[in-house]
């Protein structure tokens, strides 16, 4: 992927891991347009922007329904985006959700 003029969205509710994800996305050439923390808000953000990126999390203020939604929404935004799901646990389930849902 050419991340030249590619924008992403970040959708989690801990700040240091928001800053960690943004200062490693910009590293590589993406631009973060938004950060928000929970899900509605971050729907907001995907539908505003419509971004090339979105990394959201399972569980915090997201959860897991939270997360399929802007996987959803970020698809129908922007058909081409690429989704990332970050999760503390290792929950065989919550990764069969994320691809079902596009990610």
């Amino acid at each position: 992927m050419d991340v030249a003029g590619k924008t992403a969205v970040i959708i989690y509710d801990e700040p240091l891991w928001t800053s960690a994800l943004s200062d490693l996305l910009e590293h590589f050439g993406l631009t973060v347009v938004d950060t928000q923390q929970a899900d509605v808000e971050g729907l907001h953000s995907v539908w505003r922007y419509a971004p090339d990126v979105v990394v959201t999390q399972f569980g915090g203020e997201v959860g897991e329904a939270g997360a399929v939604r802007l996987i959803v929404a970020a698809r129908e935004a922007n058909a081409g985006v690429r989704c990332i799901v970050v999760t503390h646990d290792c929950d065989q389930r919550q990764v069969e959700k994320a691809f079902a849902a596009g990610a």
